[in-house]
């Protein structure tokens, strides 16, 4: 097998109107690793005790288009977070951990070279931040 290295980058994203009050950031901002290899990028928020009831979901984003969905949770519980939309490989799973969003690749591909980006919902009241 040939390597092919792969750049993977995590974009931690947040929906706030007060963004200072909660901070969603990536473990690892970079990683390049050989095809066929697995991995696990993982974010982090802090200001909320858990972001398992926050819809936690993880986007593939290629240069010059635009994200495409790979895992989400339906917000019921952690065990909810590997939902694939159709058309998604296997090979791509979620899971969620208190404060900790994670997005395993069981065996990166050339084709995953790509921006990963990571998001949660939260609701105050009726707003969304």
């Amino acid at each position: 097998m040939s390597w092919t290295p792969c750049l993977l980058l995590v974009l931690g994203t947040l929906c706030s109107c007060s963004i200072a009050q909660y901070t969603l950031t990536p473990r690892v901002p970079s990683v390049s690793v050989a095809s066929g290899v697995a991995m696990t990028l993982s974010c982090t928020i802090s200001g909320l005790p858990s972001i398992e009831s926050k819809y936690p979901t993880w986007y593939q984003q290629k240069e010059g288009t635009a994200p495409v969905k790979l895992v989400y949770s339906n917000g019921a519980s952690a065990s909810n977070a590997n939902n694939r939309p159709a058309g998604i490989p296997a090979r791509f799973s979620g899971s969620v951990s208190g404060t900790t969003m994670s997005l395993s690749i069981s065996a990166v591909q050339a084709e995953d070279d790509a921006d990963y980006i990571c998001q949660v919902h939260h609701w105050e009241g009726s707003t969304l931040h």
